[in-house]
């Protein structure tokens, strides 16, 4: 009688190990759902960064492709904006030049013309 009064309450202590222990695992079983649960959002934020910093890299290289294309036609047209201010000076000086021998002609024709 004792024996089985003894096993009843180790069966029932068992019982009650047994139902905290599925509770356990009833709760553990919810908070890795959670997390799991997380755990894609996570992934899901992850790639649409990931897809937005593809993009925006794509978006850059592209930019600094242009900038490039839009500096090197800015060198061409220094180039062509030097070459003709020189051309203009060049012509400048050759004006110059002229009008100085065509006064000094000028000087020489009045000093002959009085002179006669």
């Amino acid at each position: 009688q004792r024996i089985i009064l003894r096993l009843e309450e180790e069966v029932a202590d068992l019982r009650s190990q047994l139902e905290q222990s599925e509770g356990r695992n009833r709760e553990e079983s919810g908070v890795r759902k959670d997390l799991e649960g997380e755990v894609g959002k996570a992934k899901d934020r992850l790639e649409r960064t990931s897809d937005e910093v593809r993009r925006l890299v794509e978006e850059r290289d592209e930019l600094r492709k242009q900038c490039s294309d839009l500096s090197r036609r800015v060198d061409e047209h220094d180039e062509v904006v030097d070459g003709m201010r020189r051309e203009y000076e060049k012509k400048s000086e050759m004006h110059a030049e002229a009008v100085s021998k065509l006064k000094s002609e000028a000087n020489t024709a009045r000093t002959m013309a009085e002179a006669m």
